[in-house]
């Protein structure tokens, strides 16, 4: 950085632009800036921009972090894509945009390809919500090829796969008043020209994005449940069991600091929701002060705008006072995500304390015991940590002289 200030200073004609001053400059940065930096980036808010490579690369960068994290979702009619692109949209902080209505509403039924993909690009720059997810786009190669050089890569692209049976006997299902049914021998035509289509589209897609192709012939909440798994990050929560708060901590600040996890400390959002004065703040604030409990939903709303704020890379959180009981963790694991486990810091290995009284009813420690989700740690290691989250660790052994 100060080589690059100082090169800029050799025509600046500043006589403050020397190596003392900005060495000044970048300490005041770190001192009175960053921690405003530090302060939004627990709400998913910051987006970082490598300087350090050329203009060309910053500008791409940064074109980037300012438009909303993209999926596709392609299949033939009557495949599903609507039902899975409104749960998905629900769960994980979307909004929802069928490319079919877009062209439709906007009077683009003649246009070229070129035209309409521009114009798809130009709306998600203006587009409020950090995720977008886009329900029958794009329709050929060429929108997809021009989408991935004008815009951005979509992180995930989910390209549904039904039997023209299964199609069919659905948009029966739907019945002749439904806004989306149309005859079985159209229902043909359209299923035969989307795979026409596809010849040429799904092999690109396949080889330039994160592709992953989803079988809807079975019952929606199975392919709800893959596509699920394919978008959520990893979530975990850390309860001390007797004597060991200092181990819990020691646990999550190791994973904060040392392995990309954010720790989401449940009672510290709620306060900050409420300094900022945001609506789910004020909502908070008015619970409390008619002295009611914060109810479930109204935390995992706050927790989705943070876990899917946009950011692929961050998808490594801790649950840290929350949740308690059993419906708290329901609400969490409908609504938001699924908590891969929940580790239990105990000075004794492999010992869990369940008290047995009429809480032990409503305790998460007892639902995830059950499920083989709840992983006692007695002691800080990584590898141990990995491998109780199911994750294999490898090893290798090198002999020799």
């Amino acid at each position: 950085m100060l080589e690059r200030c100082m090169k800029r200073a050799e025509t600046s004609g500043r006589s403050d632009d020397n190596a003392e001053t900005i060495k000044k400059r970048v300490q005041n940065y770190f001192d009175t800036s960053y921690p405003v930096v530090e302060y939004y980036q627990k709400f998913g808010k910051v987006r970082k921009i490598d300087a350090t490579g050329g203009i060309s690369e910053v500008y791409k960068q940064t074109k980037e972090a300012i438009l909303p994290q993209t999926m596709f979702i392609l299949g033939p009619k009557a495949s599903g894509k609507t039902i899975i692109a409104q749960n998905l949209a629900e769960r994980t902080n979307m909004n929802l945009l069928n490319f079919n209505e877009f062209i439709e509403s906007n009077g683009y039924n003649d246009a070229d390809d070129e035209t309409v993909t521009m114009a798809l690009i130009a709306k998600l720059s203006k587009e409020v919500k950090p995720r977008v997810i886009i329900e029958n786009f794009p329709q050929n190669a060429y929108q997809a090829k021009f989408f991935l050089r004008n815009c951005k890569n979509p992180s995930n692209v989910f390209s549904l796969e039904c039997s023209k049976e299964v199609c069919q006997e659905r948009m029966s299902e739907m019945g002749q008043g439904s806004p989306g049914y149309v005859a079985s021998a159209i229902l043909s035509q359209k299923i035969k020209a989307y795979y026409q289509s596809a010849k040429e589209l799904l092999p690109f897609l396949k080889a330039n994005t994160s592709f992953t192709t989803i079988s809807t012939d079975r019952s929606i909440e199975k392919t709800l449940e893959e596509v699920n798994d394919c978008v959520e990050p990893t979530v975990i929560h850390i309860r001390p069991g007797a004597n060991s708060n200092n181990l819990r901590k020691e646990i999550t600040d190791k994973l904060a600091s040392g392995h990309e996890y954010m720790d989401l400390d449940i009672n510290a959002l709620i306060r900050d929701e409420n300094e900022r004065k945001t609506s789910i703040g004020i909502e908070m604030h008015q619970m409390v002060q008619s002295n009611r409990i914060i109810p479930a939903e109204m935390i995992v709303r706050m927790l989705k705008k943070i876990i899917y704020s946009g950011q692929p890379h961050m998808n490594k959180f801790i649950l840290t006072s929350f949740p308690d009981i059993i419906e708290q963790a329901k609400e969490f694991e409908q609504n938001c995500a699924k908590i891969k486990a929940i580790i239990y810091s105990t000075a004794e290995s492999d010992i869990v304390e369940i008290k047995n009284n009429n809480l032990s009813l409503f305790n998460i420690d007892s639902l995830f015991q059950k499920e083989f989700r709840l992983k006692t740690m007695s002691e800080w290691d990584f590898s141990i940590f990995n491998e109780k989250l199911g994750n294999k660790t490898d090893y290798g052994v090198i002999i020799g002289r």
